[in-house]
């Protein structure tokens, strides 16, 4: 272990030797694919203070003779240089530049993970810079070819003031994600009417979309001049269903409930054979597992719920029935058994 800071133990795997350098002599050339994320730049910057810097930033000394490229641990030395601190611990791998873009996606998968814009300047550096072909860049990723192709058009499509705003930090990578749908002309024009109303990226989305449907400029300057006024989402057409006789208002209310069940867990499984689990990234994964939990607790409850309905209800006419046998035999035997009682 190495101390750094304020005395605090730097971690490193095991059997592995963890240098200090100066940070000046880092090299950040890699800093350009990464988002300005002040919030967690924030975080960084009181756990630092707390204490010290805890996990060794990882450097390559292979990418460029002589020098220690930055391939995880941005945040930390810009933390370290606000503070003045002069010498920094780093873990030194002869990574080079692709392996050096490869461990930035891995180092980043295990925490918050990289946005998809982020993922897209990655590859397209892959792609441009070090003239990979995207077929060569999802093996070297572990990704499919299809993720690996829709990252690179986002960033391509994306004029390079849409970017600039977003490595400002005016503009999020969701807000580009939507705002790279339009033509280049457009987008730097509709990118101001987004941060002039303060639209959130779910907003932004429908904007785009109202936009890609209006071709009178009239129509179009109304919604540009004041989105939010034409952004209202149409309510859903109810679908009236056949109602089953045999039922009864609230047994048709079930009934309509089970279809529409069964209507969804049809479309369920053909997205899922579609897309099969296997496509999805770490994050996706993340996020995805968490509603597939609470969906299947919810489903299992619910079901759990009709089954001891109907079960009472089988339970309640077999009792029914066979007090109607005990009768009828009683009848049949001159009903003593069956009325007879003390005292009477």
């Amino acid at each position: 272990m190495a101390v750094v800071g304020d005395g605090a133990a730097v971690e490193g795997r095991v059997g592995e030797e963890i240098g200090m350098v100066e940070v000046g002599s880092l090299d950040l050339r890699f800093g350009r694919l990464r988002l300005a994320d002040p919030k967690g730049l924030a975080r960084v910057r009181e756990s630092v203070r707390r204490d010290g810097v805890r996990e060794a930033v990882l450097v390559s000394n292979a990418v460029e003779e002589g020098k220690l490229v930055v391939v995880d641990g941005f945040k930390r030395v810009l933390v370290l240089q606000e503070s003045g601190e002069k010498r920094v611990a780093v873990r030194t791998e002869p990574l080079n530049a692709a392996e050096a873009h490869r461990a930035m996606m891995e180092c980043n998968r295990a925490k918050r993970g990289l946005t998809p814009l982020e993922e897209g300047w990655v590859i397209q550096s892959l792609h441009r810079l070090h003239h990979m072909a995207q077929v060569k860049i999802a093996e070297l990723l572990g990704r499919h070819k299809s993720w690996v192709c829709r990252r690179l058009k986002m960033v391509e499509d994306a004029s390079e003031p849409l970017l600039e705003d977003v490595r400002l930090g005016l503009l999020s990578a969701a807000h580009v994600r939507h705002l790279s749908l339009l033509p280049r002309g457009n987008q730097c024009e509709v990118a101001e009417t987004v941060l002039k109303q303060g639209l959130s990226s779910r907003q932004t989305s429908l904007l785009v979309a109202r936009l890609g449907g209006t071709v009178e400029p009239g129509a179009r300057s109304a919604l540009l001049s004041d989105p939010l006024k034409y952004l209202v989402k149409e309510k859903k057409v109810e679908v009236e269903r056949e109602k089953d006789p045999r039922l009864s208002e609230d047994g048709n209310l079930l009934r309509d409930c089970l279809l529409a069940l069964k209507g969804n867990v049809h479309w369920l499984e053909r997205t899922l054979r579609g897309h099969p689990p296997t496509r999805l990234d770490v994050q996706e994964a993340e996020v995805l597992s968490s509603t597939a939990r609470e969906t299947i607790r919810g489903l299992k409850q619910a079901l759990d719920l009709l089954m001891t309905m109907t079960g009472r209800r089988r339970k309640h006419e077999g009792e029914a029935e066979a007090v109607a046998v005990r009768s009828s035999e009683a009848e049949e035997s001159g009903g003593l058994e069956a009325w007879d009682s003390p005292g009477s």
